[in-house]
């Protein structure tokens, strides 16, 4: 298979660019620096879109879910940060020490992170119309107010 440049961003964060995520419905590109920003581009332009402040250390793993449209986000500042597609911060979750990567569980939808030597599994819940990740571990009576769960 052959492989062909089809955008190319200059210049996307003044940092070195840790994670990066693929928006298929969206057309979208996210990515995640040093520079503790998430930036969104168009795919086909390359423009910037916006940019999702919301961690305050190194953007260390980006995940957009297709089946939940969201994106999680993950930092050395310790959060887990779900947004929705067009970048409303949805939920902060304390990992409780340096997040450096994610993965997803399509079919048991979870969200599993790894950092500081644990891995945590969350469980995607849906309320209302959005999506959220909740504990595995926590109390089931806690459940309408934290979304994100061990």
């Amino acid at each position: 298979m052959a492989m062909e440049i089809r955008c190319r961003i200059p210049d996307a964060h003044g940092c070195p660019i840790l994670a990066v995520a693929f928006n298929r419905e969206r057309n979208e590109i996210y990515s995640g620096s040093q520079d503790a920003q998430i930036k969104v581009w168009d795919v086909e332009s390359g423009k910037l879109l916006r940019s999702q402040p919301g961690h305050h250390a190194w953007v260390t793993d980006l995940l957009y879910c297709d089946a939940a449209t969201i994106l999680f986000s993950s930092s050395l500042d310790g959060n887990i940060l779900v947004w929705s597609d067009k970048g409303k911060l949805l939920q902060r979750v304390d990992f409780g020490g340096p997040v450096n990567c994610l993965a997803w569980d399509s079919k048991g939808k979870r969200l599993i992170a790894g950092g500081r030597s644990v891995v945590q599994l969350f469980r995607c819940v849906r309320s209302s119309s959005s999506a959220y990740i909740k504990s595995e571990s926590q109390n089931q009576k806690n459940e309408a107010a934290t979304y994100l769960v061990h």
